[in-house]
């Protein structure tokens, strides 16, 4: 530094509250130059939060699931976690087949109600075009056709191998009418009698094969073994025939060892007369008591 130059400065002076001051005086090449510093405030310094992040404790949960594991097995506590569609249990199973089945007895009692109704009615036309609407009264023969449909009941229902049950309900219904007109009283000249014109040796095997072993030859006036008889015996007649009811028909006639019977089943050949008139007369009336509804009055 050359003797015409001269550096003058005061050291800073630290206030409290001006920080830091600086004043000099600074001579180059004569020129006076005078430093003014400003106070500066140092910034201030926040304190620094600290987080300390708890770790989450497993253990305690641990030993708990390791317990229910333990007593009540796997299968609950996942069922309670993630619970399964559970299906219905053996109570309400049996409650639901139970009642499908009350619905399908009840299905099955108005059916038969339905069809023994329809039989009664078919009963009541058939009487019509016979004897019987002249010497019948209107009561007799609804309480008659009550007593038919109750016994074709008792006699058709029971299982068969060969079943057309509602044909054969109708061919016996024909039959009474061919045979008697419906008269309770009817005698045949060789002996059989009643609604179904049953001989001793008809009543003996059709009461015999619905389970009757006790009877006597007067007990074919009794309205109720004589039909009883006579849809059993026919009964047994279809049995021995495959269900064929047209061979039924001709053996009832004519007995159970009719040739013409037995030949109408191996040819289908049919030339008695007695036979033919027996079945022309069969089917007119079942047609005709299939359209017509019974009268009213007499």
């Amino acid at each position: 530094m050359s003797d015409n130059q001269t550096l003058t400065s005061t050291e800073p002076q630290l206030t409290p509250d001006q920080g830091v001051v600086g004043t000099g005086e600074l001579t180059a090449a004569g020129l006076p130059v005078e430093l003014v510093g400003e106070a500066v405030n140092p910034p201030e310094e926040k304190p620094t939060a600290i987080v300390v992040k708890k770790s989450f404790n497993w253990l305690p949960y641990a030993i708990v699931l390791a317990v229910l594991f333990g007593y009540f097995g796997v299968g609950p506590i996942i069922d309670y976690v993630h619970p399964q569609k559970v299906g219905p249990s053996p109570k309400e199973i049996a409650l639901t087949s139970e009642n499908d089945r009350l619905k399908a007895d009840a299905l099955a009692i108005k059916q038969k109600e339905e069809a023994d109704q329809e039989l009664g009615k078919y009963a009541l036309r058939v009487m019509q075009l016979t004897s019987a609407r002249h010497n019948v009264s209107a009561a007799a023969k609804q309480v008659l056709a009550q007593d038919i449909v109750r016994v074709a009941d008792n006699v058709f229902d029971k299982p068969m191998k060969y079943s057309q049950v509602f044909e054969q309900k109708k061919a016996i219904i024909g039959i009474i009418a061919i045979e008697s007109a419906f008269q309770r009283l009817a005698v045949s000249k060789t002996g059989p009698r009643g609604y179904g014109q049953v001989g001793r040796a008809a009543l003996k095997e059709g009461l015999g094969n619905c389970g009757v072993t006790e009877f006597n030859d007067e007990d074919a006036w009794d309205t109720t073994l004589n039909l009883t008889a006579s849809a059993c015996y026919f009964r047994s007649l279809l049995e021995a025939t495959e269900g064929d009811i047209i061979v039924s028909l001709i053996a009832y006639n004519q007995g159970p060892n009719s040739e013409t019977a037995k030949k109408f089943a191996l040819t289908g050949t049919l030339e008695d007369k007695e036979a033919l008139q027996y079945l022309a007369r069969f089917s007119w009336q079942g047609q005709k008591a299939s359209k017509e509804e019974p009268k009213k009055g007499k």
